[in-house]
């Protein structure tokens, strides 16, 4: 069982860490996305949960305890509502998941706010969040779809993004873990293409991924390329100024990848017209004029 495992670990720093990520290794929820949920899985599941929760109360570092005990009963409720929603996938019958699906607004907005603190961003990914939270993404735009006639879930997958943002700064382990996780980027991509009221948020995702990104890590942003282009364009036709920066940051950072990033941005219809015309923006918009110049000067 998980739980005797981990409950046998000792609670030093180096130790707590390893038998957290030991637990989690044997976690696959890319993997079991396509896997049908069996009970025996959910099982499991719960075994691994309690024996996190040992482990975090005998940790002898009482302000990661803390930390640990704050976060880490949300993340194992995520690992739960991935579980149901993959059931809901397969069939009508899952009450389950409504209560879960209920609370998950104030749940994501509870790791959006207490992630930015460093040490609890810490303690979030080392008990397995950008994982989760990633997966959930991916489950709820497969289940739901794109549409965004219903706020509350728009609101969630926004949620989603800056937790995503927010775990990711600064951290080139788990910038790489989103790039390789699988059917993220894809799904990030879609949601940008298609989505005008959460492009901005997204686009400010990709951006973070793409900063100083290695070489492996560049080629799975460039899937990114000509959706940020078309939702640029389209910011800048709607006057959506935050939008417009967004995608325009993102679009810098992917153009210094490569020149094949540079030629998908140049043939976007209406691309390089809007790049010289945001040459003569207004000052006040001087973030936008600095971005464009850039991205006209890699040209």
């Amino acid at each position: 069982m998980y739980s005797s495992a981990i409950i046998q670990a000792s609670a030093s720093l180096n130790q707590f860490e390893e038998s957290i990520i030991n637990a989690l290794a044997t976690l696959k929820l890319d993997v079991s996305r396509n896997c049908e949920p069996t009970p025996k899985e959910l099982e499991k599941l719960n075994e691994l949960h309690d024996g996190l929760l040992i482990l975090c109360r005998k940790d002898n570092d009482e302000a990661r305890k803390k930390r640990c005990l704050c976060v880490g009963p949300i993340i194992n409720k995520f690992r739960e509502q991935a579980f149901y929603m993959r059931k809901r996938m397969r069939t009508d019958e899952c009450p389950e998941l409504d209560s879960y699906l209920n609370t998950s607004q104030n749940d994501i907005t509870f790791i959006v706010q207490n992630s930015f603190d460093e040490n609890t961003r810490k303690v979030a990914i080392l008990l397995g969040a950008v994982e989760v939270i990633a997966e959930l993404l991916i489950l709820n735009v497969s289940l739901f779809g794109m549409g965004e006639d219903k706020l509350e879930n728009t609101k969630v997958r926004q949620y989603f993004a800056s937790a995503l943002i927010n775990l990711s700064y600064g951290n080139t382990v788990t910038k790489r873990k989103l790039c390789f996780y699988g059917h993220f980027i894809h799904t990030v991509t879609k949601i940008i293409s298609e989505s005008s009221a959460l492009s901005q948020v997204y686009a400010s995702l990709i951006r973070n991924l793409s900063w100083m990104a290695e070489e492996d890590m560049i080629g799975r942003l460039h899937e990114t390329v000509p959706a940020l282009s078309k939702a640029a364009v389209r910011a800048h036709i709607v006057k959506d100024a935050k939008t417009l920066g967004a995608t325009l940051q993102a679009l810098w950072n992917l153009a210094g990848h490569s020149v094949n990033n540079q030629k998908i941005i140049c043939e976007e219809e209406g691309c390089l017209d809007m790049l010289i015309s945001l040459l003569s923006v207004d000052p006040q918009f001087s973030a936008l004029l600095e971005t464009s110049s850039g991205l006209c000067n890699i040209y």
